[in-house]
């Protein structure tokens, strides 16, 4: 990997004390730039130099052509004027800046001449950038050996990219820097260190890798005496140089190595990269070891590393180990444990690893890798597939001649719970985009595991069974972008001490709408952050985090979520939520009092950007609540993409709008309330006899009995005599004797047939349901009673459910149609009536036909 100019002038400046004594750590800021922790130039600059040399100039490509254009009575302590177009710079150019720690002159392509005093004044200068300076090439004899004479503190210098065909006007140049500790220089076929470079005992750091298609680092053979005069280097940077050959010995006189990168020399390979680096069997001091990509690319066969590979490390204390895109197959048996105990470091992504017996030596902890902590097996093109018993025996097939392979299959698909042993350090497991596609059973890992990080994310894991036990320390896991649609109850239930849960991006959105006890998060009382992202997920349940006491962020952002309904008043330490790209319109009243509370002793942050907040009238209080709380607040626009300096105004707007229309939309629900309730009297007013005799009728059901083939209806009565107090002698004396003694009919009279302890609706409800026909007897008395005109509704309704003649009124007394009431008026028209005779002569006819109408 190369070392930007920009990332080395920042670690540098960090290093800087006020009194301008420079404490540059090399190993530190090689290894920190390699990770990537640089930050911005103009914090490290603040942090580091004086309050009054706090000034940075940056003229980067502003087409400067003299340096007299840059304001010369300030005194800088950093001068970027790369990418301009000086063309000369003449002697005690930068005499007013005489406090400058950094100066970056790359890219100036125009620039000609560089007089030999045009550094002079420049005694504390620690970083030179040339890279890139067409001037360089030109110098003749005279300029070269003089023109760093006047930087004795310089400890950073870049001249790459500047098609260097020989190393001896570089080495007469350089020998004015004696406190040089980092020299960028491209590398080139027939190029060497004379013996000016042996003189720069503080040179520990040697970076030829230059990454343009036009300009790079050529060196093809690394001979026997390549570095025999730089042999205090600790970092040695030579990835993609075009390496085909190291000689044996190349290698001998770096006995103080730390870092050794032979990356992207596609075309070493580990049989000549072995030859070479056996020179470095006793570099004990070698601490990284890189070779990424030495193999063709376009070749297809895969590769296996052989113990002879690596005999040369058994003596080293190596930590860190990188075999990145190699096309590894499979380790020799015996290769893992010939590995030196010190290795910490093992990155073997971008292979194509399968499983094979070189796994036995891998799980065996007593035996290999003791102290093995970060393994990285990423992006192998070997999947193992699908592990699904109905395959086993086609794994069985292909696998009979790898015992190993086959037994693991067994074991696995037989019991469905895997057995994993780990070296007892490991504690960072990396294993992206394998290709894996099964789904994830039940997992025994030895309980001596040290796992703390373990990220397996990009495959397809689409089905998470578990539990998984043994992870007693992790606290780091990864299952992102695995299409997995399902989690048991129990998968997570192992993890107590889990703090960091990625799962974004899979499909967990039904399965996560069904928690609503909140099962499958229910151990993870340690968790502080949780990534639910991109899952399809349009509804959670309220109780589904309930027991993540400890969550403090929460991430549940490109959803389909129209409401925030999740129940936060357990999670007191929950200070960020992301829920931008959803389809929230408002957040619950609950939500922002508990964050407001939070926010009195927290910085808390709600990102709610592509959202569609809502602007409406029963949206103020939110709205307000954006306006006024301190909770810091994410969001592009609210009421129809409107910015926020715009929502202060509408809200404003909108308060008044929803202040006028209260009288109104009060009145207008009063009245929707009574024209509501009296429609609803008015039918419960008209349909009141029907709601009486339906609910009764649901009271008393009666089964209905069928006979013979026409279905014919038989009942418990022939007839219900319904009649007024008055009229009681006439239905005694009368109707009972001539139709039921005399006929043999069977009649319902209230004071003898009714049930006792039935309510009277009950009893007149059951008498009607289970007679043939109705009876009443008109008088004027029967008009004068609430009871028998109740019996008359029900007997209408009656008739009226199952459509047949069902009431007989016998008009017993005269009663004028004036005295008549309409519903009675209204049956009497629609059923049938028999008068009652005077006459005692026409009585007996009286009593036939009615015994005739009730058959």
């Amino acid at each position: 990997m190369v070392i930007s100019y920009r990332c080395l002038l920042l670690i540098f400046l960090e290093f800087i004390q006020i009194n301008h004594a420079v404490i540059c750590n090399i190993e530190d800021f090689q290894i920190r730039c390699l990770r990537e922790t640089c930050t911005d130039q103009i914090a490290f600059i603040k942090d580091n130099c004086p309050l009054e040399l706090q000034k940075n100039y940056n003229c980067r490509a502003k087409k400067l052509k003299n340096v007299s254009e840059i304001e010369r009575n300030v005194s800088y302590c950093s001068l970027d004027i790369s990418y301009d177009k000086f063309e000369i710079l003449d002697a005690g150019t930068f005499l007013q800046w005489t406090n400058l720690v950094a100066l970056d002159l790359s890219n100036n392509h125009y620039l000609e001449v560089i007089d030999p005093d045009a550094f002079k004044g420049l005694q504390n200068l620690r970083y030179l950038n040339l890279k890139e300076s067409l001037a360089f090439k030109t110098f003749n004899s005279y300029q070269v050996p003089e023109v760093f004479r006047h930087l004795p503190e310089l400890i950073i210098l870049d001249i790459t990219k500047n098609n260097i065909e020989s190393y001896e006007l570089i080495e007469k140049t350089v020998r004015h820097t004696r406190k040089l500790k980092y020299l960028a220089l491209e590398g080139c076929p027939s190029c060497t260190f004379g013996p000016e470079f042996a003189t720069l005992k503080q040179l520990i750091a040697l970076d030829q890798t230059v990454e343009e298609e036009w300009c790079y680092c050529f060196i093809e053979i690394l001979s026997d005496n390549y570095f025999q005069n730089l042999q205090f280097l600790k970092f040695l940077y030579l990835s993609d140089c075009r390496i085909k050959t190291i000689s044996p010995q190349a290698f001998v006189p770096l006995s103080q190595i730390e870092l050794l990168d032979l990356s992207y020399n596609y075309n070493l390979t580990f049989d000549r990269a072995m030859i070479g680096l056996q020179g470095l069997r006793n570099a004990t001091s070698l601490r990284t070891l890189k070779l990424n990509f030495i193999h063709p690319l376009l070749q297809g066969h895969s590769v296996t590393i052989k113990k002879e590979h690596i005999t040369f490390l058994s003596n080293l204390n190596v930590e860190e180990l990188h075999l990145e895109g190699n096309k590894l197959d499979v380790f020799e048996y015996g290769v893992l444990s010939a590995l030196p105990d010190t290795i910490k470091t093992v990155n073997l992504r971008h292979n194509r690893l399968a499983i094979d017996n070189y796994l036995d030596e891998f799980f065996d902890s007593n035996r290999t890798l003791k102290h093995l902590k970060v393994l990285d097996i990423s992006y192998q093109n070997s999947a193992i597939g699908s592990y699904s018993p109905n395959k086993l025996s086609e794994k069985k097939k292909k696998l009979k001649r790898r015992d190993t392979m086959f037994t693991f299959l067994v074991k696995f698909f037989k019991t469905f719970v895997a057995e994993v042993a780990l070296p007892p350090r490991l504690e960072n497991i990396t294993c992206l985009n394998m290709g894996w596609n099964f789904l994830v059973p039940e997992i025994n890992v030895s309980p001596s595991n040290s796992i703390k990080n373990l990220d397996l994310s990009v495959n397809g894991l689409y089905t998470w069974i578990g539990p998984v036990n043994g992870l007693n320390q992790l606290e780091n896991l990864s299952l992102a972008n695995n299409f997995c649609n399902n989690i048991s109850d129990v998968f997570f239930s192992t993890f107590k001490g889990l703090k960091r849960l990625s799962i974004q991006g899979n499909l967990l959105g039904i399965v996560l709408e069904w928690d609503s006890d909140g099962i499958i998060f229910s151990s993870l009382k340690s968790l502080q952050y949780l990534d639910i992202s991109s899952n399809q997920i349009s509804k959670l349940p309220p109780r589904i985090f309930q027991h993540m006491v400890s969550l403090e962020e929460l991430i549940i952002s490109y959803n389909m979520l129209s409401k925030f309904e999740i129940d936060v008043l357990t999670m007191t330490n929950l200070t960020n939520i992301d829920m931008s790209y959803n389809k929230i319109e408002t957040l619950p009243n609950s939500l922002t009092h508990h964050m407001d509370r939070i926010a009195k002793n927290n910085h808390v942050v709600i990102n709610l950007s592509g959202n569609p907040i809502s602007c409406t009238c029963e949206n103020i209080e939110f709205l307000r609540w954006m306006m006024e709380t301190n909770v810091q607040l994410k969001y592009d626009s609210v009421c129809s993409h409107q910015t926020k300096m715009d929502t202060a105004e509408k809200l404003r707007s909108l308060e008044k709008e929803c202040t006028s229309k209260v009288g109104l939309i009060a009145g207008c629900i009063a009245f929707i309330v009574l024209a509501f309730a009296v429609i609803f009297g008015g039918i419960i007013y008209r349909y009141k006899w029907h709601l009486r005799y339906l609910y009764y009728s649901a009271r008393n059901s009666v089964g209905i009995r069928h006979h013979g083939e026409d279905y014919t209806e038989l009942y418990q009565y022939d007839s219900f005599i319904s009649y007024a107090e008055e009229d009681k002698p006439f239905v005694y004396n009368g109707i009972l004797p001539e139709i039921e003694e005399k006929f043999g009919l069977r009649l319902c009279i209230a004071d003898r047939d009714f049930t006792p302890g039935v309510s009277v609706p009950e009893n007149i409800i059951r008498a009607i349901s289970s007679s043939r026909r109705a009876i009443f007897v008109l008088s004027h008395s029967f008009l004068d009673s609430y009871w028998c005109k109740y019996e008359l509704n029900m007997a209408r309704i009656e008739a009226e459910k199952k459509n047949r003649k069902f009431v007989i009124v016998v008009m017993y007394e005269y009663v004028s149609n004036d005295e008549l009431p309409l519903d009675i008026m209204e049956v009497i028209r629609s059923q049938t009536y028999i008068d009652y005779p005077d006459d005692e002569m026409a009585r007996e006819a009286f009593w036939r036909r009615l015994k005739e109408t009730i058959d």
